[in-house]
């Protein structure tokens, strides 16, 4: 069997894929109409999103808001900052543990679980002022986690390592992830139904709690990062220059056009919706906003915003999100909807 130099090394495909597209894109925007004026507005929309101080230049990774004041986020470094008004300041945590943080979920205010690498698991009942080492010291590095409950966590790493506890993360049960070696994101609408998605086009799904991960074909090597399921039937997934979106529980998955449309050109890393019409996606200078499902999208950030490296998203509601990337940036805004 020969392996290509893209199969023995997909980080650097992914980065040299990016690198392209952003070449790509600059190129458009300078030799497009020519010599016509092109390119992003000369006035980039930078009251909608206002950069908050985060007190931290490591990259962060993943945001969450258990309520709409309440929210934590995590990244390298050992990371965790907590913000209790809605993210417009930050405060940060110690936990036990430095390590890269790369997931964080949250079901109440206080109850929540962190994870990342050095097989690394995290659990706090009191809001983040004590975490709990539940699992570290191991090779695996847990990509991304989910609450279902406050017993119920499923957390995907590498090398297939699918683990769900159903007690509140005090044991870890093992599961077969059906060949899923790099696994990026997970998502449970309820305690059965579940969908990972990772390298390669890599989707999963489960409707017997994770007893079974069935593959779903996709007949694409995309990289995708992060999905969301919103009911056992609606869910979205987001990758590179990629947003899908299933209304039939993931017996089918449809790309939406529309988002391209709009000028997205990103290796999208998150997304977030607060119903099923009115949703944020994020990724490197990119935002785009969504009122009606993802049939249409707003162009909130190019590549002519002063961020780069956009990670995760929480939309609080349909006008209130906060966002966070490289360098410890940390966005927010209360006009998204606007």
């Amino acid at each position: 069997m020969v392996l290509s130099f893209w199969s023995r090394r997909p980080v650097y495909r992914r980065a040299a894929i990016r690198s392209w597209l952003h070449r790509a894109l600059s190129a458009a925007l300078v030799c497009a109409g020519c010599g016509e004026e092109t390119g992003p507005p000369a006035t980039f929309p930078r009251e909608i999103w206002i950069q908050q101080e985060s007190g931290t230049t490591e990259t962060l990774r993943d945001v969450c808001f258990p309520s709409d004041s309440v929210g934590i986020a995590v990244g390298h470094g050992g990371t965790i900052l907590r913000t209790t008004d809605g993210g417009q300041t930050w405060s940060h945590q110690q936990p036990p543990i430095v390590t890269s943080f790369l997931s964080v979920a949250f079901i109440t205010e206080d109850v929540g679980v962190v994870v990342g690498g050095d097989s690394t698991i995290l659990m706090t009942w009191d809001g983040g002022a004590n975490w709990d080492v539940k699992l570290t010291g191991g090779q695996y590095w847990f990509r991304s986690v989910t609450m279902v409950d406050e017993q119920t966590i499923v957390t995907v790493g590498n090398h297939g390592r699918f683990l769900r506890s159903s007690d509140g993360g005090n044991s870890w049960i093992v599961q077969d992830s059906n060949g899923a070696l790099n696994p990026s994101g997970v998502a449970f609408a309820d305690a059965n139904v579940g969908v990972v998605v990772g390298l390669d086009g890599l989707l999963r799904q489960t409707n017997d709690a994770g007893a079974t991960w069935e593959r779903y074909p996709l007949h694409t090597s995309t990289q995708l990062n992060d999905v969301q399921m919103l009911t056992p039937d609606l869910g979205f997934i987001v990758g590179l220059v990629l947003v899908m979106r299933t209304v039939n529980g993931g017996a089918s998955w449809e790309t939406l056009s529309s988002a391209y449309q709009a000028g997205m050109f990103a290796d999208l890393q998150g997304v977030s919706f607060i119903d099923p019409m009115v949703g944020l996606i994020v990724g490197d200078s990119q935002i785009l906003y969504t009122a009606d499902g993802g049939e249409s999208w707003v162009l909130q950030g190019n590549y002519a915003s002063p961020w780069y490296g956009l990670q995760s998203v929480a939309l609080l509601d349909e006008n209130t999100g906060v966002i966070v990337g490289s360098g410890g940036t940390i966005l927010r805004s209360t006009t998204a909807g606007e």
